[in-house]
């Protein structure tokens, strides 16, 4: 909401991975962005992502699904979170910035192999400590999105919360139903407008403290 943050520089892409072969040839390559209170504090780093789907198997090694429970192209996702957590860390050496936030639609549940790749980082996964999911798919629950905060930001988190607008809502009130039916029930709100439900977290402002004057020495 531009009312209250600002963007500190220009977004940055990772742009380098898509390849045949790399990591990011059947996804979307993560884009970061520093973002500041609009009323002033430290600046946090978010980097936005959409790893490769669970439906259809990769080219990659791993990709084939192994029954497992964790689908198709586990094996891309897992480079996609290896190249995400190096990208993250190249962003905070190259601008100074300590808070980092990774979200997005990960296609991966939180005990699988990609995830476990961004928690050996260092990254703590802010959703789960919701108790709530984000996302219903053939009779069954869970979070294919999520939100990690690295130790810093982490320790700047003030609330996480579930916004359930969207994946108890019926597809009916979807845009992409918008004159399927002979009665119309999309409405231009907030329900339904995804299939997944937002995750929002709260971060504390966290003012730098003012530098004292030096006083004259006599």
């Amino acid at each position: 909401k531009p009312a209250s943050v600002n963007r500190v520089g220009d977004s940055r892409a990772l742009g380098t991975l898509s390849d045949a072969g790399e990591p990011f040839n059947n996804a979307r390559e993560p884009l970061g962005q520093i973002f500041e209170a609009a009323e002033g504090g430290k600046p946090f780093l978010f980097v936005v992502n959409h790893f490769k789907s669970k439906g259809s198997a990769g080219p990659n090694p791993g990709d084939a699904d192994s029954g497992d429970g964790q689908g198709a192209s586990n094996g891309s996702r897992v480079r996609q979170a290896v190249s995400l957590v190096d990208f993250a860390e190249s962003l905070k050496v190259s601008t100074g910035i300590e808070r980092v936030l990774l979200g997005g639609d990960f296609n991966a549940y939180l005990k699988e192999d990609p995830i476990d790749v961004l928690i050996e980082a260092g990254y703590v996964d802010l959703g789960s400590t919701t108790g709530e999911e984000t996302y219903s798919f053939d009779g069954a629950i869970g979070s294919l999105d999520h939100v990690f905060a690295n130790a810093e930001a982490a320790a700047s988190v003030t609330d996480v919360d579930i916004w359930n607008i969207n994946s108890v809502e019926s597809i009916a009130l979807e845009y992409s139903r918008y004159n399927y039916n002979a009665t119309l029930f999309y409405a231009p709100d907030a329900f339904r407008s995804s299939d997944h439900d937002p995750i929002l977290v709260g971060l504390a402002i966290d003012r730098p403290k003012p530098v004292k004057p030096v006083k004259p020495v006599k």
